[in-house]
């Protein structure tokens, strides 16, 4: 799984997800996601999906697991450039009423990209 990251100002961070976000990757990650929320706290993070190719509970765990520290830290979390098939499970989950899910992700910064130890 890679992991790209980019900021604009100090208050809105993208990472930009690929692979799947799965059990056995979701405990890989477990420090990661703690981090990803740290670094945006008072702020906004941004997933972005597009190249997501599987989520299932554990990933929405995760996903809630960040929502909730980061809102403890007064910042935000949305999703974004979900594949249509992801969205509909997010969607019969209720999840994009706490979640935003948003079309495209506008950042004009190139990420830097980092390779996650699986």
């Amino acid at each position: 799984m890679f992991i790209q990251h980019s900021r604009k100002q100090h208050t809105r961070v993208v990472v930009k997800l690929k692979g799947s976000l799965v059990a056995e990757r979701c405990r890989a990650m477990a420090d990661l996601f703690v981090k990803m929320s740290q670094q945006s706290e008072n702020g906004q993070l941004i997933l972005n999906m597009q190249h997501v190719d599987r989520l299932d509970a554990s990933g929405v765990g995760a996903l809630v697991f960040i929502l909730k520290r980061l809102r403890a830290g007064g910042g935000s979390l949305s999703l974004c450039d979900v594949r249509p098939d992801l969205r509909l499970f997010l969607e019969t989950l209720h999840l994009h009423r706490a979640i935003p899910i948003l079309e495209q992700e506008t950042l004009p910064t190139k990420p830097s990209v980092v390779e996650l130890a699986a």
